[in-house]
């Protein structure tokens, strides 16, 4: 009993502890996590027209998501260390308190992501990142999106008005193996309780495996108008302008 209390106690410290304010983005370490991956980082000219560089919010929605979708958090510390304006990670309110991987937002801001934070932080002039295919995307396949019947960002650009930009990452998927549930059990589990349940393994256990990573970033897709209530056809439609925008990133960059 001394022993499992030891080892309770010490998780509720490395889960609840404050953080460091110190951020990473472009500390030696942070350059070595590059080179490891051998991580690219590569974009439109959207970049060229100032539209990416801090001149207005936007919202990143990427995919896929990966056992620990590696190419979109570097994605989140580069356009914090080389573009204007501020770049906050949106992720499962658990995460932020999971221990030792809660340490991954010492590299950058990140906050829980649902509609109400999305609106404010965008509101206030940041760019906001997700990935948009969520709990979804850890169970697919290698190749797979699991974003079709995805709309709610798309009915929240429309209502608040900011512009997304499409991202393909390659290399999410090959970190780590997942281990496929054939019944789906796992994935509606982890889907109800909103927390991620499931077994994985990469290079020597735990450890990443070391592979190519690219964060690929389409054209900004802009709301042509907004209101609060937008009809469904209208979400349908930035929805599959977004789709069309992931996969027109990959087919660009490939």
């Amino acid at each position: 009993w001394g022993l499992l209390l030891a080892l309770l106690v010490t998780t509720l410290v490395l889960a609840l502890h404050p953080m460091p304010k110190t951020k990473l983005e472009t500390s030696t370490f942070t350059l070595a996590i590059y080179k490891y991956f051998t991580y690219r980082w590569v974009w439109t000219d959207d970049l060229a027209e100032g539209r990416m560089n801090g001149a207005e919010a936007w919202c990143a929605a990427a995919v896929p998501h990966g056992v620990l979708p590696v190419a979109n958090w570097l994605a989140g510390i580069t356009s914090n260390a080389f573009l204007g304006g501020k770049m906050v990670c949106g992720v499962a309110s658990v995460v932020l308190y999971t221990p030792f991987l809660r340490y991954l937002f010492l590299f950058g801001d990140a906050t829980s992501v649902s509609a109400s934070v999305i609106k404010h932080e965008t509101a206030q002039g940041n760019c906001f990142g997700i990935v948009a295919d969520g709990i979804a995307g850890i169970f697919t396949g290698r190749s797979e999106v699991a974003l079709k019947s995805r709309k709610g960002l798309a009915k929240l650009a429309l209502q608040a008005g900011f512009p997304l930009i499409p991202i393909f990452c390659i290399g999410n998927t090959e970190v780590y193996d997942v281990c496929q549930d054939p019944c789906g059990i796992l994935q509606t589990v982890s889907r109800v309780l909103r927390v991620s349940i499931f077994l994985f393994w990469g290079r020597f256990g735990p450890s990443p495996r070391r592979c190519n990573l690219y964060a690929m970033y389409g054209r900004m897709v802009v709301p042509q108008k907004t209101c609060e209530k937008p009809d469904q056809k209208a979400i349908d439609a930035l929805h599959e302008e977004l789709l069309h925008g992931i996969q027109s990133a990959f087919e660009l960059h490939k």
